[in-house]
């Protein structure tokens, strides 16, 4: 088992947002025993306040992190993107775990940003979260905190490519917010690249996987 914990933080509109996703592999399927695909859990969904000060949002990231780590393996996958290295390296500090950050592009391909650094396409992050969502292989516990508002963000976001251009679309419908989806899809991202599964492949032949279903509450 492993646990992501994507953070998009916020910036003059909107808040920032913490999502907590637990990733674990089926145990393996008779006659042929084949490693199934992973499955994802989303326990724990956060929004800090509107124009709470850097220092307080990281305070809250690294509480989350704490509950987090009863889930196993533990990595932060941080939205970079207009930031800045000073709030990163602080959030890294207080949380006190592996981090990864993301600065989304326009691009048409991933790059390295420095050692823990990646710069990627926003079509990657959201591909990335439509695939899990289209094979069912991600379930919101019911006692998520906001997911009310996560079912709604999903449900609003817009997912398109325009006729005319050609380009991808991928943002909240007009009214709506995405820092939930956004922060869920950085989670995703990261738990389904070939590292993170390798990962997982390994701590699963070392560990069973007991209770997917605790209660956060």
């Amino acid at each position: 088992m492993s646990a992501t914990i994507g953070v998009d933080v916020g910036q003059v509109h909107d808040a920032t947002a913490i999502v907590v996703v637990e990733t674990y592999r089926p145990e393996p399927e008779p006659p042929a025993f084949k490693y199934l695909e992973l499955r994802h859990v989303v326990h724990w969904c956060d929004k800090v306040p509107l124009g709470t000060n850097y220092v307080d949002v990281a305070d809250e990231v690294a509480r989350v992190v704490k509950r987090a780590a009863s889930l196993g393996h533990a990595i932060l996958v941080v939205d970079n993107t207009g930031v800045g290295r000073p709030f990163t390296d602080l959030l890294g500090h207080k949380a006190g775990i592996s981090m990864r950050t993301v600065t989304f592009t326009s691009g048409e391909s991933e790059s390295q940003d420095g050692t823990y650094g990646h710069r990627v396409p926003k079509r990657d992050l959201m591909t990335a979260l439509r695939l899990v969502i289209e094979t069912h292989r991600i379930t919101v516990m019911p006692t998520c905190p906001f997911r009310a508002d996560l079912m709604t963000e999903l449900q609003n976001i817009d997912f398109t490519i325009a006729e005319r251009t050609g380009h991808d679309r991928y943002e909240a419908a007009p009214g709506f917010h995405d820092d939930l989806v956004m922060a869920l899809a950085l989670a995703i991202w990261w738990a389904e690249r070939p590292s993170a599964a390798a990962l997982d492949a390994w701590m699963h032949s070392v560990r069973r996987r007991t209770d997917v279903h605790r209660d956060w509450r």
